[in-house]
């Protein structure tokens, strides 16, 4: 008799049960839990700026450097965003009243208006492809080349002059992304040492009057925009390339892509944690960093979190995940686990489910789906064929699923006796039964009992299955 097994779709497992978070504080190393900016240097440290000095981080432990402990620190309070390795090697940090400090070769030095900087309040620092480092302060611009600082602007005739003040239409964090104008209908923005276009969407007819009600830029030099009249949208600015994404809602915004081009955001005001792949989203619900500020992946693709308010957060691929079947607690209980040709994991489960896509689709689940092969039995064994089939071992006797259906085989149930635990083919084509009441070997449709061990060990050995 032949029976029809129906597909049985469930849902699948929560997101958060394939990462790992990680979680410190100023309880276990950090100065503040106010993170300001987040770098990994060329030397593998990770470096964060906080109100409260700057932190080195190893993976384990922090140092702290600060001016009670390095006299060359001209302040301890340093700016949003405002830190950067140039090509050199040399670390960057901008702070909000001592200028620049820049780490170079194990030792700090400091950059300040008695030096020539337009302001000690520094927004940015960024280098141009000649090497020169620019570095923006609230009062001005200023260059850095050949060990010599030039103040660019304010100065009497710098084109720089007339846009130091951004345009009312941006949000005030846009100070710390570049100089801003429009110009010939379109935006621009100064950064990297030129002006380049700043791509708009192709439905903006007047770049004079759209507003920006929210920008950031990455930790990989990315522009993430929300423009009025279009809040469930978000754009990113990319090698001047404009892309859209589409799948978060108006209260969210992104703040970083990963190498898996996974844009992860956050409610900027509840601090829930979003992600974003192919324009589904889901939510990261059992973990609530507070308010983001940045992310990082580092060269690991480990992913850090900078908070303004819960510190530094680490975010890794489980080694381990535990699917749960979504069928109760009988359901759990797995005995039998195999990988077909495809790729794809059936279980025992109660029955017999396919683990496939981060899904379990049951071919027979109690209560749902009925099958009198399972009806006294528990699924101990599974193997599958030259031919795609799967022979199913059972509590008392064999079944076999076959395009779909499932049949239970009684002339071999009848010939093989007890739990049979290990099903599997050996090179001579027969077919190999382990149960509990010895060996078993079918051949030409003929089966062998073979009951003591020096009987077993030397047909296993004879068709391959035993070296």
């Amino acid at each position: 008799m032949r029976l029809a097994i129906y597909i049985v779709p469930l849902c699948c497992f929560s997101a958060n049960a394939q990462y790992r978070f990680d979680h410190w504080t100023n309880e276990n190393g950090l100065p503040i839990n106010w993170i300001k900016g987040i770098r990994q240097t060329r030397d593998g440290y990770l470096w964060l700026t906080t109100a409260q000095g700057v932190a080195r981080f190893d993976g384990v432990r922090f140092r702290i450097f600060n001016r009670a402990n390095t006299p060359m620190l001209s302040s301890d309070r340093f700016s949003l965003y405002a830190i950067f390795e140039d090509r050199e090697g040399s670390l960057w940090m901008g702070t909000e009243d001592g200028g620049v400090i820049v780490y170079r070769n194990g030792d700090f030095s400091a950059l300040t208006s008695a030096q020539g900087l337009p302001s000690d309040t520094v927004l940015r620092i960024d280098e141009d492809e000649e090497g020169a480092v620019w570095i923006f302060t609230n009062n001005g611009l200023a260059r850095w080349k050949d060990n010599q600082l030039t103040r660019v602007a304010p100065s009497p005739n710098s084109p720089f002059n007339d846009f130091l003040s951004a345009p009312r239409n941006l949000p005030p964090e846009a100070k710390y992304f570049g100089l801003w104008r429009v110009e010939s209908n379109s935006w621009q923005r100064f950064a990297h040492g030129k002006w380049e276009v700043f791509p708009l969407p192709v439905q903006v007819t007047n770049p004079a009057q759209v507003q920006i009600t929210y920008i950031i830029e990455d930790t990989h030099e990315r522009i993430w925009y929300k423009i009025a009249g279009r809040p469930d949208e978000c754009y990113r600015v990319e090698n001047g390339i404009l892309t859209t994404t589409r799948g978060f809602t108006k209260e969210q915004i992104v703040f970083f892509q990963d190498h898996k081009e996974r844009q992860w955001g956050a409610d900027g005001q509840k601090g829930s944690f979003v992600r974003l792949k192919d324009g589904t989203q889901v939510a990261l619900t059992d973990w609530s960093p507070g308010i983001l500020f940045q992310m990082f992946e580092d060269r690991e693709e480990t992913l850090w979190v900078a908070t303004l308010n819960h510190g530094l957060y680490r975010i890794r691929k489980q080694v381990f995940t535990v699917y749960l079947h979504p069928g109760g607690e009988a359901s759990n209980n797995i005995q039998p686990l195999m990988q077909d040709r495809a790729g794809n994991v059936w279980v025992g489960s109660g029955g017999l489910a396919r683990f496939a896509d981060d899904r379990f689709q049951n071919f027979y689940q109690p209560g749902v789906s009925h099958s009198p092969v399972f009806e006294r039995n528990v699924l101990i064994s599974l193997f599958e064929d030259g031919d795609g089939s799967f022979w199913l071992g059972v509590r008392d006797g064999i079944s076999r699923f076959r395009n779909g259906l499932l049949e239970r085989d009684e002339a071999l149930s009848a010939q093989i006796k007890g739990w049979v635990h290990a099903i599997q083919r050996g090179r001579a084509g027969s077919l190999w039964f382990g149960s509990e009441d010895g060996l078993y070997e079918l051949r030409d449709g003929k089966v062998t009992r073979f009951v003591n061990y020096d009987d077993q060990a030397e047909a296993l050995e004879a068709v391959g299955l035993r070296e």
